[in-house]
């Protein structure tokens, strides 16, 4: 191995008597077990959207009538296109702009980068994943209501080229909304998943495409039949939500390795109780295991992490919360499983993490933001359209910060997180490498206006640390992507996997980032390498008494 290097770094309008949400007005939800109780904050966020340079609108030039993906596609990827160990953007747009690239120059500021292909195109879901594995990370859009996906290949020098129409990669079923990258047949490359919200079900439903790259070239091909996934991913409307069976309601894939056997896994979010868990067979398919516990009635957002620090990943969903004025409950809200360390998952939305109202939801992440040990939950919400009585034109976003004994309060007006947009996309990410976790967040606001929001997280007065971790990979999984990070600290022990995907439309970048608490030193990094097929695994990489307050790039044990 290397030595060890320092880094610098729905939704359906008409149907919401069987949905809902619960907040506008953009003030903290109360329900009862999250209150913000007014105990001492020792960070918070300045909004620096007018100085960051970044300027992106969502717009359609002639909307398609009653279109519901017109109104809920955009959203942002956040990648390394350029190796400079900053995270970069692209943003979606509606076909009023073309989409846009913009380089992080690590202090708070972006400039876009022209000259690349400008595509204006209905797009959604954008990705940076390097798909070909030459270390350069290449562009997948989804785009709806006819419009094609695009796949962009990296060829350095801020240039990249369409290779869309020789990559095999024909989806021909409606509405990519959102995607994700993971190894799922452990053959070295990185694979595509997709969701289609508002598709017709057919007998390809064209969610996973196997990476079949090879010479320089990126090519695909599809698997959702051959991986098993076709056979039950548009399942049948229930809890009396309304919906179509023989209509595709997904909106955000990840690839996770839910139950601990090192094979990625695919938990897909959906509307109308669609969402599904596929545990991996571990022989290039997959098994429906989706029991009576996944019951997020409108799910729409994904966030997949370890929320107590056990060594295996929970999921939070966000959804739509309503509750009529006699106190009827139309729709439940989030919700957030626990895992149970087998693939198999409880709820403890509620109680005890109380996570539920949150508006009408839609992407989200986790991530520690004040850096304490634990992992605190975020996510945009908001719709144009009064809905069953209630306004989730003026949703807050929120912030459910981890208490340490499964519950959360939400303290987003507290902390400056005021954003009342129509919230889509959102990147959590350490844009400015200072240590703590920024927040961007994508808007469909109606009038046109720029839409995105810059959060600056501001922790000057926490005395807690941290830890940023980068992953160099072997050839083609250059990101190692499905690799596992696990860092200890006297009695406890936090975990990362390394993901592309989940939020919804949008993604967070493969860099790691850990709040260490108090400890100025790490006992032992560990690194458990992606495993791939007819290859010996790599030896885990463990690196003992390492300071805190830096970023380390750890290099697989063969380069």
């Amino acid at each position: 191995m290397k030595s060890l290097l320092t880094f610098i770094l729905p939704v359906c309008v008409f149907c919401l008597a069987a949905c809902g949400g619960g907040g506008g007005g953009g003030t903290a939800v109360d329900n009862g077990n999250n209150v913000d109780s007014g105990g001492e904050l020792r960070f918070s966020f300045t909004d620096m959207s007018a100085d960051t340079g970044l300027m992106h609108a969502w717009g359609i030039e002639n909307p398609t009538a009653n279109s519901m993906p017109e109104m809920f596609a955009g959203g942002v990827g956040a990648g390394d296109f350029d190796n400079d160990g900053l995270t970069d953007l692209y943003f979606a747009a509606g076909d009023t702009e073309a989409n846009r690239l913009f380089r992080n120059q690590g202090d708070n500021r972006f400039v876009e980068i022209t000259g690349i292909d400008s595509l204006v195109m209905k797009g959604s879901g954008p990705i940076f994943c390097d798909f070909d594995g030459d270390g350069l990370e290449d562009i997948f859009v989804g785009g709806v209501e006819g419009d094609p996906n695009y796949l962009l290949q990296n060829a350095g020098n801020d240039t990249f080229n369409d290779v869309t129409a020789t990559s095999g990669l024909t989806v021909t079923v409606a509405n990519t909304i959102s995607a994700a990258c993971g190894d799922y047949d452990l053959d070295g490359d990185l694979d595509l998943a997709l969701a289609h919200w508002g598709a017709q079900k057919q007998a390809d439903t064209q969610h996973i495409w196997e990476n079949t790259s090879g010479g320089g070239a990126i090519t695909f091909a599809s698997a959702s039949v051959a991986t098993g996934i076709a056979a039950t991913i548009v399942g049948e409307s229930q809890n009396g939500v309304l919906g179509d069976d023989d209509i595709d309601y997904s909106f955000t894939p990840t690839f996770a390795d839910l139950n601990n056997d090192g094979f990625p896994d695919l938990a897909m979010v959906s509307d109308f109780s669609q969402t599904q868990v596929f545990l991996n067979n571990q022989d290039g398919t997959f098994r429906n295991v989706t029991n009576d516990v996944i019951k997020d009635r409108n799910g729409m957002g994904s966030a997949i992490g370890d929320i107590d620090n056990d060594g295996d990943l929970d999921w939070f969903v966000t959804a739509i919360f309503n509750v009529t004025d006699g106190g009827n409950v139309l729709s439940i809200g989030n919700r957030l499983y626990k895992n149970l360390g087998n693939g198999e998952f409880t709820d403890v939305t509620v109680t005890p993490a109380g996570v539920d109202r949150g508006g009408w939801g839609w992407a989200a992440c986790m991530a520690d933001f004040d850096n304490d040990g634990l992992l605190d939950l975020f996510h945009t919400n908001g719709w144009d359209n009064e809905a069953d009585g209630d306004n989730y034109e003026t949703d807050q976003v929120r912030l459910f910060l981890a208490e340490g004994d499964g519950s959360y309060r939400e303290v987003a007006s507290r902390v400056g997180l005021d954003d009342t947009g129509h919230g889509r996309g959102v990147v959590c990410a350490d844009f400015d490498v200072d240590g703590d976790v920024d927040i961007l967040i994508t808007n469909n606001n109606p009038d046109g206006q720029n839409s995105v929001v810059y959060y600056r997280n501001d922790s000057e007065d926490s005395d807690n640390h941290y830890l940023g971790v980068r992953l160099n990979g072997i050839d083609p999984n250059r990101a190692a992507v499905g690799a596992r990070i696990y860092i200890t600290l006297g009695q406890e022990t936090q975990m990362r996997e390394v993901m592309l995907g989940g939020n919804y439309a949008s993604n967070n970048p493969v860099e790691q980032h850990f709040g260490l608490g108090q400890a100025a030193t790490i006992d032992q990094v560990r690194v458990v390498w992606p495993r791939v097929i007819g290859s010996d695994p790599a030896p885990d990489t463990l690196l003992n008494d390492i300071p805190a307050d830096q970023f380390l790039t750890i290099d697989h044990p063969a380069l």
